[in-house]
């Protein structure tokens, strides 16, 4: 857990103010919008540009201080993300951290590794011999729900409509387990599309179709381990 979910350092500050210790802090004003003299700077506001610029090494280290409270990568296997990488990959971010990753004009190479990325994607989904498999680079699985989600919307709308049937009366609804990504929720609330959850129970061993109004009928189930 992020410790800095659990302290507040202006807070702390502020409850210390009365303790002997805190006049050690020379110079210091408890003034939770600034940050606190340190490594030679006087106080600089924390929510406005200060009046001038300040060392680069001191800049990195008041950043590199407030955000040692966020919590140890390598403890985190609930949110998505890989608790661990292999040097080598390291290293290839390191060397393509300045690189525009979507300005495919500059960046041929990148296009080419993206549309190879497509096409292995389609092959483990066993996409039919001969079908062009469409799809993207996100920066994460929030943001590939929330796409993925707006193009199924979109071939509803398209597939009511050839049927002569309304797009908004009852209007598309997803289905989904409670134990789901919330991302999924959110895709719902944000593009007004009703989530329908399946209780994850002993007791819930079925759906229920909801006819042609549907979107998705999704099977998802989080797991610990591993990052994906």
């Amino acid at each position: 857990m992020a410790l800095s979910r659990h302290i507040d350092p202006d807070e702390l500050l502020k409850a210390c103010s009365d303790h002997p210790h805190y006049s050690l802090l020379t110079g210091t004003t408890n003034n939770p919008t600034t940050h606190k003299p340190v490594y030679g700077l006087s106080n600089i506001p924390k929510f406005t540009l200060p009046e001038s610029g300040i060392p680069k090494s001191a800049a990195y280290q008041l950043l590199h201080d407030e955000m040692e409270l966020d919590g140890a990568p390598i403890l985190n296997v609930a949110s998505f993300v890989n608790t661990g990488m292999d040097e080598h990959a390291d290293k290839l971010f390191a060397e393509n951290v300045n690189k525009n990753l979507v300005d495919f004009d500059e960046y041929p190479a990148t296009q080419a590794i993206h549309t190879r990325c497509i096409s292995i994607l389609a092959d483990l989904w066993k996409v039919p011999k001969g079908c062009k498999a469409i799809g993207t680079a996100t920066t994460g699985s929030s943001e590939a729900i929330m796409l993925g989600g707006l193009a199924m919307k979109k071939r509803w709308q398209e597939r009511m409509k050839q049927a002569g049937k309304d797009i908004h009366k009852p209007g598309p609804n997803i289905v989904f387990g409670a134990n789901a990504q919330v991302a999924l929720e959110k895709f719902a609330r944000y593009f007004d599309v009703e989530a329908r959850l399946v209780p994850v129970s002993v007791e819930s061993r079925f759906v229920r179709i909801c006819k042609e109004f549907f979107l998705l009928i999704l099977l998802m189930m989080l797991h610990l381990g591993h990052g994906s």
